[in-house]
């Protein structure tokens, strides 16, 4: 079997001496492979960053089951104790906790539809100082 090493034609493209690096073409072939080899090492690690920001994603998504599961079952078990505890029934003791809830849910509801303050206020003021300067600077702004 022949020897890969020796045939010319299977070689390692020649050097960058095969093209002149103090020309133009020369430079402008430097930046592309520059480029290219930056694209090529931000891509790897967006993959990378993107599958540790989906683990995470789903490990959310479980504990949000999991601590939906918990709180049905704390609620369920703290009925039942409450009912055994008190003699009341456990409908009543379970109308008491969804109204709680719904009451928690009003308060929730009342503080999302409460105005927000105003987002950047300061930015916000910044470039309206920046736009009352570019109007002085343009000639004849005001005829």
């Amino acid at each position: 079997m022949p020897d890969p090493s020796a045939n010319p034609s299977s070689a390692a493209p020649p050097p960058a001496a095969a093209t002149d690096a103090g020309t133009a073409g020369g430079v402008l072939d430097g930046l592309r492979v520059l480029l290219a080899s930056r694209v090529a090492l931000i891509r790897l690690e967006a993959a990378e960053a993107t599958g540790h920001a989906l683990k995470r994603v789903v490990s959310l998504v479980m504990v949000g089951v999991l601590a939906l599961f918990l709180w049905a079952l704390l609620l369920a078990g703290g009925i039942g104790a409450l009912a055994a505890l008190t003699g009341w029934g456990w409908f009543w003791i379970t109308f008491g906790a969804a109204g709680m809830h719904l009451v928690v849910i009003g308060g929730l509801i009342a503080y999302v539809r409460r105005k927000a303050p105003t987002a950047f206020p300061v930015t916000r003021a910044e470039f309206e100082r920046d736009r009352v300067w570019l109007d002085q600077l343009k000639p004849n702004s005001k005829g």
